[in-house]
């Protein structure tokens, strides 16, 4: 192989039991790196690649894949794009023939263009995410950064993107996008040989490494001033963001953290908010994390009237998760030390969780086994630290939809600041600070 060439790694956890396989291809690729004038490109370059290789079959694909029983998938986020393939190990090799040639150069008529072009507008009208509380939500937490816009882009973006200006993309993305290929499921070293002959036939250039996952920071980053954005709606709607430093904390300590609070059958905000008080039926939380920093968000859909109720109690989880709790954290911690193996029966879960985990995050294994055993050597007093340094009002941005003369905006943020009240551990590891408190009163804080 030339200099002025590479070739894409390929990540393999074969599980010869099952019965298909999952073959994916990654890119670090999105509105992350896309530039002014290019949103949405990354987006519609997903949607071209189909258009391509349909092209390049002479229309052909489609009928190919539902003969073959093969199942062909893309989906574009922040700071990646995955493509998928998977099917029956007896069609490996044919999967691997139509699947490589994503790699190929984008060769497509202006015609061809503008009837995905059509497409992706279609998608954009149906989503409607700009009326969303995420994407309201994410123009303040990312604010001054290619983060805040919409992975699809806008019907205007996507009409000035063009034929060439779409090649040009199309090849930084694949030079650039540090791509990677998985494998998971039944597979053999015929199969992988098979791969790596098919992608041969369209070597793929180095490009700088620029790409590396790494977010830019906001100017009020871990600096969030004690505001309430609200948007107006029928309904009220509540999205509470946390800012934190991916660096000091590994993804797992992040996971934990994530399962104490959020998910499993004994999750605390789902014991207290929902069990308990009956204040919620359900929520959605989630983790955006990049190489160097990441928002831990929290939504849910409340009556006006209980809101203070559901805030006064969200306040008191997320406070005592800053204690260690170990009956707590070994419910939380077995939801993936005694379920991960079950990800080797589905190839596709266990491809998505690696390829995102080692490959895009860098998270520092390279097989679930080594997985498990970073999860089994978190401990609940490292998970409680993340919480300390998390839950604080200066790392906090808080959204909200709804009617604003329904809504008690002055007490939302009053009763969010006793985040600040330092913990015992805080005070115990600390104790000049005992009996200073960074915003509130000791009442306040006895309220918890």
């Amino acid at each position: 192989m030339s200099g002025s060439q590479r070739k894409i790694p390929v990540f393999c956890d074969r599980n010869p039991g099952l019965h298909r396989f999952v073959l994916s291809l990654t890119l670090l690729a999105g509105p992350l790196y896309e530039t002014e004038g290019e949103e949405g490109s990354s987006h519609f370059f997903e949607h071209l690649v189909f258009r391509n290789i349909n092209r390049r079959m002479n229309g052909t694909l489609y009928r190919t894949l539902d003969r073959l029983g093969l199942t062909f998938s893309a989906c574009t986020y922040r700071e990646m794009i995955r493509f998928s393939i998977s099917g029956i190990p007896a069609h490996f090799c044919e999967a691997a023939e139509i699947f490589t040639q994503i790699l190929s150069p984008l060769s497509l008529s202006s015609q061809d263009l503008q009837l995905e072009r059509k497409r992706v507008k279609a998608e954009i009208a149906e989503a409607d995410e700009r009326s969303s509380l995420d994407h309201f939500a994410a123009q303040k937490i990312w604010a001054g950064t290619p983060l805040q816009r919409l992975i699809t882009g806008s019907c205007a973006a996507v009409d000035r993107l063009g034929v060439r200006r779409m090649q040009k993309i199309a090849e930084t993305i694949l030079r650039e996008g540090m791509p990677f290929f998985s494998v998971t499921g039944a597979v053999s070293e015929e199969h992988l040989a098979a791969l790596s002959a098919y992608a041969a036939r369209f070597p793929v250039r180095p490009g700088s490494g620029v790409r590396r996952n790494l977010a830019p920071v906001p100017q009020q980053f871990f600096h969030r001033k004690p505001a309430v954005y609200c948007k107006s709606a029928g309904y009220c709607e509540v999205c509470l963001s946390f800012d934190f430093d991916a660096r000091r904390y590994s993804h797992a300590q992040r996971d934990l953290l994530y399962a104490l609070l959020f998910s499993g059958e004994s999750s605390r905000f789902y014991e207290v908010l929902s069990e308990e008080t009956g204040l919620l039926y359900g929520y959605d939380a989630l983790i955006e994390a990049y190489r160097n920093i990441g928002v831990l968000s929290l939504s849910f859909s409340v009556r006006p009237a209980s809101l203070p109720a559901v805030l006064e109690k969200t306040v008191e989880v997320l406070s005592a998760a800053k204690q260690p709790d170990p009956e707590g954290f070994l419910s939380a911690q077995g939801q993936y030390t005694e379920t991960m193996d079950m990800l080797l029966d589905d190839p596709e879960d266990l491809s998505f969780t690696l390829d995102y985990e080692r490959g895009v995050l860098g998270a520092g294994y390279g097989s679930l086994a080594q997985r498990k055993e970073t999860y089994r050597a978190v401990r609940a007093e490292d998970v409680a630290a993340f919480a300390e340094e998390l839950f604080r009002p200066q790392n906090l941005t808080v959204c909200v939809k709804g009617r604003k003369d329904r809504l008690p905006l002055s007490k939302i943020s009053g009763v969010l600041q006793r985040l600040a009240a330092p913990s015992i551990l805080q005070r115990i590891s600390n104790p000049m600070r005992r009996n200073k408190w960074v915003t509130g009163t000791k009442a306040d804080v006895k309220k918890l």
